[in-house]
């Protein structure tokens, strides 16, 4: 989560900030961007709803919208797959825990999918290394 401690094992508030800005500006510089990197929607709107922290869907000119709520960005419309709009971050998985270090072979890889905007994060997923990092997790009716 990018907390960092300070010498008294307790929370070092303006290091832990520095650590989460830095570990937002790297995936967005080392993501892979969403295909279809158009013109993103206007995300101004009156909140309908949370999708978990960091989503929401919003009022939007041509309907409602889902986006972030950490930046503004408009994602697409809100019956759209936010995975289909986020910035993908791959990592093996001998990064999350020293257990893995034997499994370089795996064909189990992390898949981060972070906001095009801003950079936070809002899901992962251990996935096969060959599936489509962007097959639909969720689709909302509204």
């Amino acid at each position: 989560y990018g907390v960092v401690l300070g010498s008294d094992g307790m929370p070092d508030s303006a290091a832990t900030a520095a650590r989460r800005t830095e570990m937002r500006t790297a995936r967005l510089a080392n993501g892979t961007k969403p295909a279809n990197g158009g013109a993103a929607p206007a995300f101004d709107g009156a909140e309908r709803f949370r999708v978990g922290e960091i989503l929401a869907v919003r009022e939007g000119a041509g309907g409602p919208v889902l986006g972030c709520r950490e930046c503004g960005t408009g994602y697409g419309p809100a019956s759209d797959d936010p995975r289909a709009h986020a910035v993908i971050v791959e990592r093996e998985i001998e990064e999350l825990t020293p257990v893995n270090e034997f499994r370089a072979d795996s064909d189990v890889i992390l898949r981060e999918y972070a906001c095009p905007g801003c950079g936070t994060l809002f899901a992962s997923d251990l996935q096969l290394r060959d599936e489509d990092p962007r097959i639909p997790e969720m689709r909302l009716k509204l």
